[in-house]
């Protein structure tokens, strides 16, 4: 992850998180710190050997409808979250709640309760990779 930045979460449907990337240290930083020997989760720099679900969303062209460096990183980040969620004894399969034909993700069920992983981009109909684009904007002054 780049320096100065974090992973946020924030409630998504019923029972999902949707993650988002931020800056600067939150807020609580000094409670959230992990412990000092608490394992990292690898994200992989390679597609390969993947977990049938995340090889199911990179076969499918209608999920993770972004810039291919876009989903490219995304499907690294979801094989890492998969391997290291099955490593943990949990399991990992489609995800069961709707979501937006765009996104792609995943559940992670653990102890029998199924947490649902997606990943969108925040700006889709962006084709720029610097930023967003604005499609309509008004000057504020009339």
């Amino acid at each position: 992850m780049a320096e100065g930045k974090r992973i946020e979460k924030v409630p998504y449907g019923l029972a999902g998180l949707e993650f988002f990337l931020a800056e600067g240290p939150h807020p609580n930083a000094r409670s959230q710190r992990p412990e000092a020997d608490a394992p990292a989760v690898r994200v992989p720099t390679r597609l390969a050997s993947l977990h049938p679900v995340v090889a199911a969303l990179k076969d499918d062209a209608r999920r993770l409808v972004m810039p291919p460096e876009l989903r490219r990183r995304s499907l690294l980040m979801l094989q890492g979250m998969a391997v290291e969620a099955a490593r943990r004894g949990h399991a990992v399969r489609k995800v069961g709640s709707s979501y937006r034909p765009r996104e792609g993700g995943m559940d992670v069920v653990v102890d029998g309760f199924a947490y649902p992983v997606t990943i969108r981009q925040e700006f889709p109909e962006s084709t720029d990779r610097n930023g967003p684009r604005v499609s309509s904007w008004r000057s504020p002054m009339g």
